[in-house]
């Protein structure tokens, strides 16, 4: 198989939780422990086992590709896959590589004015949104937002619904709860153009049934000390339609809503305020 800049980051993502969530003695998983797992796993050949005999220098390694500073060999990519697959933390839907329609995010570009973001940098990072719907639907959304080796902007976002509720925001909390809870589960791939006034849109593209919708992007409030944004806004392109059950507050003579009420509705149903998840590392 071939590494994309978006496979590398979700095993980097999910070696980083393998670490995080099978903790030792109450503390993270020391770095030469996870190459023994790696090494030791059934799904990696014995011959890795043979030829990685110092495993302080593969947990070092490991250390690195973790912190994005440095990338694994083709051998010790292919360890961490098939061990991180045998562990339920990535999937064969997660290693597929979804290529950018490079043409087109061009010629936006080109239309828009090739735009640019204040700081693509701070937007980088994991997001997490929640809308509880009347009749019990509750929906939790996953954006994680990276550059990648282009210094383009590529997106994942992935949609959980379910019937139960919790109020935590902490990623691992938030894995636990998604696979006892959910329901159903979407992913997405987008990548991001650059508009006036710090804004981005972003191409997004649902993995398994390859519909296409576009969104608009931009930083809500302040940055953090970091220069990371807090807050996203993000807005749904798509069908103008007024929720179901939209309330009338005022309207023509046949006691229809009136025109701006119907936009607003609309873009208030559309629209979602993802808020930086706390970092596991």
């Amino acid at each position: 198989m071939e590494y994309g800049d978006a496979i590398i980051r979700r095993l980097r993502d999910r070696l980083l939780r393998y670490r995080s969530e099978t903790r030792m003695g109450g503390r993270k998983r020391p770095w030469h422990q996870v190459a023994l797992d790696i090494a030791d796993a059934e799904s990696v050949p014995r011959s890795f086992y043979d030829r990685e005999d110092d495993f302080a220098v593969l947990g070092e390694a490991l250390r690195r590709f973790a912190a994005g500073t440095q990338v694994l060999s083709r051998e010790r990519l292919d360890a961490t896959t098939s061990f991180l697959k045998e562990k339920g933390y990535v999937t064969d839907a997660d290693l597929q590589q979804a290529d950018a329609p490079v043409q087109v995010l061009h010629g936006l570009a080109a239309f828009f004015g090739n735009g640019s973001l204040p700081d693509p940098q701070g937007l980088c990072g994991d997001y997490l949104a929640a809308r509880h719907a009347p009749g019990g639907r509750n929906e939790y959304r996953l954006l994680t937002i990276a550059l990648n080796g282009s210094g383009a902007l590529e997106a994942e976002e992935v949609t959980h619904v379910t019937t139960a509720r919790t109020h935590t925001r902490h990623p691992v909390e938030l894995r636990r709860f998604f696979k006892v809870a959910s329901t159903a589960m979407t992913r997405c791939d987008g990548w991001a153009v650059a508009l006036a006034g710090g804004q981005a849109l972003i191409l997004v593209r649902d993995r398994l049934s390859g519909a296409g919708a576009l969104r608009t992007l931009f930083p809500a409030g302040d940055s953090d000390e970091q220069g990371s944004a807090r807050a996203l806004h993000i807005l749904e392109h798509g069908p103008f339609a007024p929720p179901r059950g939209m309330i009338r507050i005022g309207g023509d003579a046949k006691g229809e809503p009136a025109l701006p009420e119907l936009v607003a509705a609309w873009a208030q149903w559309n629209s979602w305020r993802f808020e930086r998840q706390e970092p596991v590392r």
